[in-house]
């Protein structure tokens, strides 16, 4: 899937099944990457 498909499919919900537990989809400008999820429960995260 391209990444703009992806974000298509993740603001539909339909790829939260498809994702491991501890991973999460990370927004990195106009497109999206699956990122391993921190220890501590923080959302945002860090700016790059």
């Amino acid at each position: 899937l391209s990444h703009r498909a992806k974000a298509i499919l993740w603001n539909h919900g339909i790829l939260k099944e498809v994702i491991p537990e501890d991973y999460e989809m990370k927004r990195v400008g106009d497109y999206y990457v699956f990122e391993k999820r921190k220890s501590q429960k923080s959302k945002g995260g860090e700016e790059v």
